[in-house]
């Protein structure tokens, strides 16, 4: 009788969009808008740069319903503008920088189509604009910062689906060609 191995198989991943997703995505990342005449703009000031620490499908934490995340690295207090415009739904703001997981200070924006936009990990009193404030693309709305389950000053960016169960993958017009996202490991220039 002929003994049969188990087949192992091993995917290797450098980020959703940069090889094959690994067994542990809870999902495949695709399905992304065009770039260059999507309706989002990268969530930092014209002429700035920053690296993307964290793409979609992320090893680490962007798995899932929240595989369509974004962390960028950012100092504390960076400045961040809205991506799209919307109306301000909920912050929070109390919270040191560094306090603790059950302490995340964030903004939601709820965009026209139902889409919620959050921005994660802000500091203490970062933010910058009142709760039912309507907000244009590009608007100063927020100060990065290191609230929350943050291993360091960074902002955790994501669109969420209307029902708020899943995030929506998104690509910026405003930066090089990101036919699948912003790539972990890069530096993207908001022009």
């Amino acid at each position: 009788m002929k003994k049969v191995l188990p087949l192992i198989l091993l995917f290797f991943s450098t980020g959703c969009g940069q090889g094959v997703p690994e067994l542990s995505h809870a999902g495949i990342c695709d399905g992304y808008p065009a770039w260059d005449t999507s309706s989002y703009k990268l969530p930092w000031p014209v002429g700035i740069s920053h690296e993307v620490s964290q793409g979609n499908c992320g090893p680490a934490s962007h798995l899932g319903a929240h595989r369509y995340s974004y962390d960028i690295r950012m100092d504390i207090g960076s400045s961040i503008v809205a991506a799209r415009g919307g109306v301000i739904e909920k912050f929070e703001e109390q919270y040191d920088d560094g306090g603790g997981c059950d302490e995340l200070n964030y903004l939601s924006i709820r965009h026209n189509d139902g889409t919620l936009a959050k921005y994660l990990h802000l500091t203490r009193n970062g933010v910058l604009v009142n709760l039912g404030a309507t907000v244009n693309q590009g608007d100063s709305i927020a100060l990065s910062g290191n609230s929350g389950c943050s291993s360091g000053a960074h902002l955790h960016f994501m669109v969420l689906t209307p029902d708020e169960k899943d995030t929506v993958p998104i690509t910026f017009s405003n930066t090089t060609s990101n036919v699948r996202g912003l790539i972990s490991g890069k530096n993207y220039t908001a022009q």
